[in-house]
């Protein structure tokens, strides 16, 4: 059996994204629904609960079970054993505990906190790196992110997360959204202002995550932006509501128009040379 990774930056493979397209990443909230986002064929497989918001916290027991899961379904069916990068989300910075208070679970290589509430306070990246040093224990890291809707969060702007990002050489940059009440991420930037993001990322080495109630429309677009992974709940779940299960089927459709925007013109800007991400399943 392939282990399940323990370095997202690492283990995500070794070919430019421009050479497959972007990765897809499903959240679940149960071992059932992990289960299906790799029959599906989600490269990144994201650990939360959609109850409690954008980032929602699962609790460290559904981080354990999905994980088992995972590894239980790929000791039994040959054919899912590829490598997949589990990550999870813990909620509003502002909202969480003391970083040394938290027993980071072995398995997950990443970890998302949300900066809502931030945007005038100058502490939110002195509290990120504490955390960061913690979840380090366990060989995993933070991912920076930022909301697109970061006025409605009282958040920072994206351009000042990303450089924060930048400067702390963190391997990925999520852009997400706060609020989910039927608007997506480019309803609140567009494409030359992600495009932009896209390439200051890139420059530097930092690996971009698009979501914000991604819709089926909206993936080929951003794909063609050369983001490296798009992250997604709704789209895979039942009729598209994020609040219903998750339906392989929908992922399965997912990945395949992800595996066609390989051949897609780069708009937005100019292709990157990273050389961190490989073909999908590798």
């Amino acid at each position: 059996m392939k282990k399940i990774p323990t370095n997202a930056a690492e283990n995500v493979g070794t070919q430019p994204a421009s050479s497959h397209g972007p990765r897809l990443l499903v959240s679940v909230r149960s071992a059932e629904e992990a289960r299906l986002a790799l029959r599906g064929g989600a490269d990144f497989v994201d650990i939360k609960e959609p109850a409690a918001g954008s980032l929602g916290r699962s609790s460290p027991g559904v981080h354990v079970e999905v994980l088992g899961a995972l590894r239980s379904e790929m000791d039994a069916n040959p054919g899912l054993q590829r490598s997949v990068v589990v990550t999870a989300a813990l909620g509003e910075l502002m909202t969480s505990e003391a970083p040394e208070t938290y027993t980071p679970v072995p398995g997950l290589v990443l970890y998302k906190l949300g900066l809502s509430g931030c945007a005038r306070s100058d502490g939110w990246k002195e509290k990120l790196d504490a955390w960061r040093v913690r979840v380090a224990d366990s060989g995993a890291d933070l991912a920076a992110v930022s909301y697109a809707d970061h006025q409605v969060a009282n958040a920072p702007d994206p351009r000042e997360v990303l450089d924060y990002a930048i400067a702390g050489r963190f391997p990925f940059f999520l852009i997400d959204t706060f609020e989910k009440k039927g608007r997506s991420l480019t309803d609140f930037l567009s494409e030359g202002e992600l495009g932009d993001l896209l390439r200051h990322a890139h420059g530097h080495d930092v690996l971009v995550a698009l979501a914000g109630s991604l819709r089926l429309e909206d993936l080929r677009p951003l794909a063609a932006l050369r983001a490296d992974v798009l992250a997604v709940r709704g789209a895979a779940c039942e009729r598209g509501q994020r609040e219903l299960g998750i339906d392989a089927r929908r992922i399965e459709e997912l990945v395949s128009l992800l595996d066609g925007t390989m051949a897609l013109p780069v708009t937005g800007g100019a292709s990157h040379s990273r050389s961190a991400l490989g073909g999908r399943g590798a």
